[in-house]
């Protein structure tokens, strides 16, 4: 047993030694290796393009479409009845004409002798009244000379100069109805414009209010332009826009086909 572990010591310790040894110089060697010194590296920045910056109006365009549409249109009929005595040639489909213009008669006899029969009543209450007013007069100068008591209206006739003035005014009027009834016997153009339609010829008997056509206007047009919410914002509008002198709408460019050709407008929203 002392044999053995004898041996085993001299295996051993030899290795311990060597260990100790080198942890040992392990040590030391640590402890005479002189201090890293620390640095400290930039970051690397990406490589970009600049520019100044430059303010500048910018142009939003925004695109829509609609059906071109007159501004005025109105239907045109008789006020009075008759037969149909002229149609003028303008009058037609498609036909152009100017303000004034003559578009369709109808026979007027009947209302020219309307008009010399109120003339008549008017002449005839003009007589009645200046007969009334020459007894007025004469009542009164025969009170100023007797002079006895208070006169009364009817003795001044005073009834009977407000019944012939009453009687003159309604005569006139009923004249004034003759002389319009005659000068509607004739419709004329209301505004420039273009016949669209017509719906009368030649002896045709009309009654008051019957549709003879219909024209509209050529001078202003409108155009019903769609446009989103987002379009409205990129516009600066908003839902109840209408355009004033102090703020007008903004500038719209039209553009069509038209005979074949490329046309444009210049319009603004409103």
């Amino acid at each position: 047993m002392n044999k053995t572990a004898s041996t085993a010591i001299a295996i051993i310790l030899p290795a311990v030694i060597f260990v100790g040894l080198g942890v040992g110089g392990s040590i030391a060697l640590a402890a005479l290796k002189p201090d890293v010194e620390k640095t400290e590296q930039a970051r690397k920045g990406l490589a970009i393009f600049t520019e100044p910056v430059q303010q500048t109006d910018l142009q939003l365009i925004v695109k829509s479409q609609g059906e071109v549409r007159p501004l005025r249109e109105v239907g045109l009929a008789f006020q009075v009845s008759g037969r149909v005595s002229d149609v003028s040639g303008s009058f037609v489909d498609g036909g152009f004409v100017k303000k004034g213009d003559i578009l369709v008669r109808i026979e007027k006899a009947d209302y020219e002798l309307s008009v010399i029969r109120a003339q008549s009543q008017v002449a005839s209450a003009e007589q009645a009244m200046i007969r009334v007013e020459a007894e007025a007069e004469n009542a009164k100068r025969d009170w100023e000379e007797l002079q006895i008591g208070d006169p009364s209206p009817l003795a001044l006739r005073v009834p009977q100069l407000a019944e012939a003035q009453a009687s003159l005014d309604a005569a006139k009027a009923q004249l004034r109805e003759a002389e319009l009834a005659l000068e509607r016997t004739i419709i004329r153009a209301p505004f420039d414009g273009r016949i669209r339609e017509r719906n009368v010829d030649l002896g045709q008997f009309v009654s008051p209010g019957q549709a003879l056509g219909i024209m509209f206007g050529t001078d202003v047009a409108e155009v019903s332009l769609p446009l989103s919410d987002a379009e409205l914002g990129r516009l600066g509008l908003n839902l109840a826009f209408e355009e004033t002198r102090d703020k007008p709408g903004p500038k719209v460019i039209l553009r069509a086909d038209v005979a074949g050709k490329p046309r444009e407008w210049t319009a603004r929203l409103t």
